[in-house]
């Protein structure tokens, strides 16, 4: 696996920032990959209080994806819920349209919705589903560890701690649910007529975000959207994370992508 970092002016954000992006290495190692060849490209997102490399140095995300010959883009988000902040960085316009075309413009990796993929852990499990139910037309499939689902349960956790939390959380005083709440998202994606990303849920049987896992599950399949879900011994930490982004690989059936 190649390890590229470089940064870009980003104008959603209205700043530079850093992108670090895994591709596979063709087994034969001559670094020719065929004429036109596009990678299926995986956007991981990190949880609050962190940041994109956390995946690349406390996980062995480079060597899953290797085998699964998939491409993996990591970028930073803030505490921000990959939510457009009202007086700040556009992280949501960043990460669903921006960073793909900025990624997809400069590295082999295939544009097509049956080869990209998107997951997240805590933080970015809630935003990973978001922008997979805001912009079906955009993922294949959508995978959450330890979700952190409950947005106001989160603003109760994160807010008080620190002065930048009521910042985080302004966009939930200034929109209503429909802006949030992902059963309300998945409804309005079904009833555009849009095929919804297949999703899956994971979580430890000893991680805070337990029942907001729980309730998520019932509430999409309430609407009928079938959900992989998944509880393992395990908390909220790394150890949980780099065992299970490596069953989220398996459940993708990441399939070669098809040459441009």
């Amino acid at each position: 696996m190649a390890v590229f970092h470089g940064t870009v002016y980003a104008e959603s954000i209205l700043s530079n920032v850093d992108l670090h992006v895994l591709l596979p290495l063709p087994e034969e190692r001559e670094y020719r990959p065929a004429p036109g060849q596009r990678y299926p490209v995986l956007y991981l997102l990190h949880g609050a209080y962190s940041g994109g490399t956390d995946w690349l140095y406390r996980t062995r995300i480079a060597c899953y994806a290797q085998a699964h010959s998939i491409a993996v883009v990591l970028a930073s988000a803030g505490n921000s819920f990959y939510l457009d902040q009202p007086q700040g960085p556009a992280y949501e316009r960043f990460f669903a349209r921006e960073l793909p075309n900025l990624a997809e413009s400069i590295f082999p990796l295939s544009d097509r919705r049956e080869d990209r993929y998107i997951a997240g852990l805590s933080m970015g499990g809630y935003g990973a589903l978001r922008l997979a139910l805001l912009h079906p037309e955009r993922y294949t499939a959508a995978a959450a560890l330890s979700g952190a689902f409950d947005l106001p349960q989160d603003h109760a956790l994160l807010a008080p701690q620190h002065a930048a939390g009521q910042a985080v959380f302004a966009p939930l005083t200034q929109c209503g649910a429909d802006q949030w709440d992902l059963a309300v998202l998945a409804r309005r994606a079904q009833a555009s007529g849009a095929a919804l990303p297949r999703l899956m849920l994971s979580c430890g049987t000893e991680d805070f975000t337990l029942e907001m896992n729980r309730a998520q599950r019932t509430r999409l399949e309430a609407l009928g959207i079938p959900v992989a879900y998944e509880e393992h011994p395990g908390a909220h930490d790394w150890d949980y994370w780099d065992t299970h982004i490596q069953r989220v690989l398996d459940w993708f059936h990441i399939q070669p992508a098809a040459s441009a």
